[in-house]
């Protein structure tokens, strides 16, 4: 019996290669039924699940239907967070949330179109909300108009009404219903035309509003496309859909029943308490309809639930040590001298004859797939029996696999890739594809006409465990807007007091007191608009770190210092002045001292570090970024107008939060060499001239390559420098 074995480099990737081969197989008329899946756990089965949705693969699971991952479902919450988030009054309305929604297929915005919105939002300081209004793109501002009535709604109004107006289905339903005469379809074109818009403005009186008890003045595109149109119709998963949609709101009334023995409506902000409390507790809404299941459909088996079965072809997921040997023990499975399997037990022999069973189940052809890094980038050692037995070949995802799960959402990538982050899947594909589209370039080119490259661009185009090229150019060249985090937001209010209160030192000469620094600390923490709940945890321990801040480093404070130098107009250019890479960024702190010397320092909020490097990789690489930071400003400094006198040998970071039970303020200092500020010089210059040629057509980096960890980064540094 052929052993096919195949090794990727992240979850994902296993993921795609597994439905694109699904796909071919049953292209070559082998019967779904005939084929099996088989994992560990249940998780990692109903990770899959989204992805074969995406290949449009039948599946046939014993668990039933998990309708939290249904992508239609998943839109609708993200649609109904959105809208919920514009009646809070301590916090902004989800922007973030708004690049998600607009990639739903349903609205049919060409990706070049949002990425227009995103820079259009961002130069002109608008929220993207307002930016779809303004754009002059009748389709945004459609949508957006859309949302803003529904974000308009009373706030005790049924969450189930406002679901039947994301979806439309009332209203398609009551356009014939309601007509006193026999279905005319030409009526039916004059007032519904999904096919000739995204969102269809009803021409109804507000008499015809309130009789037919319309909420909004629009008719949603989401069923029909999704299930009338007739290049995406699909009667099997209209049906699986509307028994979805059933156990949903089923659950939704069970838990309203609940809430209106207190004569309570179920609101927005209740079905989001809801499904978070759900995903909290891990607990699952499943279907278990029959119309959840089908002869014809893929077998998705645990490995316990297999016993006993056999399958033409079987897949054996994740064949690693972390995923088959208990719950991540540190000995490793060998193989047992007998089989038997024997039940309720968890030792590493009885974990491989579970492992055994799988392998059993296929008659004919059995795959073994394997991926070799976490999400934080941590490696995965494959069975190390099976190192004896068979080779795992390595195996590239390939683009047009990868255009297939396009349509997955941010919701569903933090379920399924480890180490994707939002809106990194739907975008990657189109990115890659698209940049050497001359209709992308021109789009970028204006974009990059003036572009100066700072450090955050720089350690974001290298970071690959957190997206590296593609990352980069969705953050900080697209603008996608991100919600800004209690700790982010923290770190700003800290920065800022930090920089008032140098300020009032400088100008009145006067060492400011304890007093003023929390004062200030509190104006500014007031003004990110955090829930009272993060403010009040974020006040107390910004005042605690500030009072230790403020009596350990008192004596050090000079005016001579300058705290958040700008080196925007310092025309810092690395190379030749024609075609040099520019060069910008902002110094927390510049220390002066006699030799015409300058110590570069850097404010920091989160946990303190003693040293340069860490066992953990994602402190690692946020560490080696640190450091880079350190080299770059002095690279700034030196190559400056008005300070390339002074020369910069050393750097530091100083935390501004104290350690737990500790009351030092902890300080990590760097002396830079003259030969690390050469190679990131020559590093800059070429990362600058990658990122100025995607205006010219010129393709991202191919990075699929390189590890996501601190040897990847390495090799994909040493790489550019070698160009």
């Amino acid at each position: 019996m052929p052993i096919i074995a195949k090794q990727f480099s992240n979850r994902i990737e296993q993921q795609v290669w597994v439905a694109q081969t699904l796909t071919d197989l049953i292209q070559q008329n082998v019967k779904p039924s005939e084929i099996a899946l088989i994992a560990r756990k249940h998780e990692q089965l109903m990770d899959l699940v989204p992805v074969l949705a995406q290949f449009d693969i039948p599946v046939s699971y014993e668990r039933g239907q998990a309708v939290l991952q249904r992508s239609e479902i998943l839109e609708l919450l993200t649609i109904i967070r959105y809208i919920d988030s514009h009646h809070q009054t301590d916090s902004e309305p989800r922007d973030d949330l708004l690049p998600e929604i607009l990639s739903y297929k349903f609205w049919r915005i060409p990706s070049l179109e949002i990425y227009k919105l995103s820079q259009y939002a961002y130069k002109n300081r608008l929220s993207w909300l307002d930016g779809m209004r303004q754009i002059g793109n009748a389709d945004l501002e459609l949508i957006a108009d859309f949302l803003i009535e529904l974000a308009k709604l009373k706030q005790d109004t049924p969450v189930e009404l406002i679901i039947d107006e994301i979806t439309g289905v009332s209203k398609q339903n009551s356009i014939v219903e309601d007509t006193d005469s026999e279905y005319d379809p030409e009526m039916e074109e004059i007032v519904y035309k999904p096919e000739f818009g995204l969102l269809n403005v009803i021409n109804a009186t507000e008499m015809d509003r309130e009789e037919n008890h319309y909420l909004t003045r629009f008719v949603s595109a989401f069923k029909w496309y999704y299930f009338d149109a007739p290049q995406e119709k699909n009667d099997n998963g209209f049906v699986l859909f509307l028994s979805a949609l059933k156990v949903f709101r089923d659950a939704l009334r069970s838990f309203e029943s609940d809430t209106r023995q207190h004569n309570q409506i179920l609101k927005t902000s209740d079905l989001i308490k809801y499904v978070d409390l759900l995903q909290k507790r891990n607990v699952s809404l499943v279907d278990n309809s029959v119309y959840n299941s089908s002869k014809e459909a893929i077998n998705l088996l645990t490995a316990h639930k297999s016993k006993g079965l056999e399958f033409e072809y079987v897949f054996v997921l994740e064949c690693s040590e972390s995923a088959w040997n208990g719950r991540g023990k540190v000995n490793k499975i060998g193989l047992p001298s007998n089989l038997p399997l024997l039940p309720q037990s968890n030792t590493s022999d009885d974990s491989l004859r579970l492992f055994y069973v799988s392998l059993t189940r296929a008659k004919t052809h059995l795959y073994l797939t394997h991926y070799q890094y976490d999400s934080s980038g941590n490696t995965l050692p494959s069975l190390s029996f099976l190192n004896e037995i068979v080779e795992f070949e390595d195996q590239k995802l390939e683009s047009a696999s990868l255009d297939r799960i396009q349509g997955l959402k941010q919701s569903d990538a933090q379920k399924l890739p480890d180490g994707i982050l939002p809106l990194t899947i739907w975008f990657q594909s189109s990115v890659q594809d698209s940049l050497i589209r001359s209709e992308i370039s021109e789009y970028l080119a204006p974009m990059l006409e003036n572009y100066k490259l700072s450090v955050t661009h720089l350690n974001s185009f290298l970071d690959l465990v957190r997206g590296g090229p593609t990352k980069f150019i969705q953050q900080n060249i697209l603008h996608f807007p991100q919600a800004k985090s209690p700790a982010a937001a923290y770190g700003t209010a800290m920065h800022a007091s930090i920089k008032d209160f140098y300020s009032y030192f400088q100008s009145t000469q006067n060492l400011p007191t304890e007093s003023y620094l929390i004062e200030r600390f509190r104006l500014n923490l007031q003004s990110q608009r955090l829930v009272n709940k993060d403010y009040e945890d974020y006040f107390q321990k910004g005042s605690e770190n500030l009072k230790l801040y403020y009596i350990n480093r008192a004596n050090f404070f000079s005016i001579k210092d300058r705290l958040e130098e700008d080196f925007n107009t310092q025309g810092v250019i690395l190379g030749k002045v024609e075609n040099g890479a520019k060069i910008t960024g902002k110094i927390d702190k510049m220390i002066f001292n006699e030799q015409m010397q300058i110590e570069v320092v850097d404010f920091k909020t989160g946990k303190a570090h003693i040293k340069w490097t860490d066992s953990n990789l994602d402190t690692a690489v946020k560490l080696l970024n640190y450091r880079r930071q350190l080299v770059f400003y002095k690279l700034l400094v030196e190559n400056s107008k008005d300070f390339n006198r002074y020369k910069v040998n050393s750097g530091s970071l100083e935390f501004l939060d104290v350690p737990f039970n500790d009351t030092r303020t902890t300080i990590l200092n760097t002396e830079i060499s003259d030969q690390e500020t050469q190679e990131l010089s020559k590093l800059i210059q070429v990362v600058y001239k990658k990122i100025i040629g995607l205006a010219h057509g010129s393709p991202l980096p191919d990075v699929s390559g390189y590890t996501p960890d601190l040897k990847g980064i390495d090799d994909f540094i040493q790489d550019l420098i070698s160009e």
